[in-house]
Parts: structure tokens; sequence; C-alpha cells
């Protein structure tokens, strides 16, 4: 009988003191993304394409929307083979902001 007492204590304790489970990555987010999105190539970005955007997948832009090619000034989307869509680049530029 004390076995089994000995036994559900353990259990007990142990869930009790477990580490809570981590944040969902849309909580961890970098929320200094900012704008204009910057280069998927620079800051440890890595950045991979999902089904709807570039994003970083690594460093202090975690999360963050990425580029390839991206500078400091926004181009306009009918220029430099932007082929820009709802304010980024489909073609050149893939994933950079566009005016």
């Amino acid at each position: 009988m004390h076995t089994h007492f000995l036994l559900l204590a353990g259990l007990a304790y142990l869930a009790t003191s477990a580490p809570s489970p981590a944040a969902p990555l849309d909580v961890t987010v970098a929320d200094n993304c900012g704008y204009p999105n910057g280069n998927c190539y620079d800051n440890n970005c890595h950045g991979e394409l999902s089904r709807d955007r570039i994003t970083c997948t690594s460093g202090p832009y975690l999360g963050c929307q990425c580029g390839y090619g991206c500078g400091s000034n926004v181009g306009a989307c009918n220029e430099n083979g932007c082929a820009g869509q709802n304010g980024r680049c489909t073609n050149n530029y893939l994933g950079c902001n566009c005016r």
C-alpha cells in the first residue's frame, strides 16, 4: 500500500513541477520587423519561402518578412523587373517592399 502511495505522490510531484510549455512561435517573433523589410541574406536571417511570404527563420528578425536584394530605398512596383503586387515584388527583388 505504501508503494502505491509513494508512486502516486511521485507522479503528482512530477506533473506539478514540470516546466510550462514553450510559448508559441507567434509570441516569440521579433517586434522590431520594421519597414522596409530587410534582405534575407543579412543579419543571420536565413529567409525561407512559406506558403504566402518569405520569412526569417533565425536571428534577431525571426518571423519577420524579408526579400532578396532588398535595400533601404523602396522602388516602384513597376520598375526594375519587380512585378509588384500588393506592395511586394514578385520577380526581381522577390519579397522586397515596393510602392
